[in-house]
């Protein structure tokens, strides 16, 4: 599966959970037609409470992790950590 049809797996399963979110960037200027090459999605999502809980779940089976991240480093995907961090990789 080529890179873009990840993105496009991880935008429906958004879009199927009801997130409410806009896509920036790379991808969105792909979508849109453009040559630009990118290596991962940027989404704007509403940060309010339902909204996050439905984030977390939609992205959960995607195995969500932070690039970059030593291994062993741990990280907790959910509702929680989202509403106290503003920037995730």
């Amino acid at each position: 599966m080529d890179e873009l049809e990840e993105f496009l797996k991880v935008i429906e399963a958004l879009h199927a959970a009801g997130v409410r979110f806009v896509i920036i960037g790379g991808v969105a200027m792909r979508l849109q037609g453009c040559s630009h090459i990118t290596d991962d999605i940027d989404v704007c999502y509403s940060r309010d409470r339902i909204n996050l809980s439905t984030l977390v779940a939609a992205l959960s089976p995607h195995r969500t992790r932070l690039r970059g991240a030593p291994a062993d480093l741990p990280f907790i995907f959910d509702t929680r950590t989202l509403q106290f961090g503003l920037n995730f990789t």
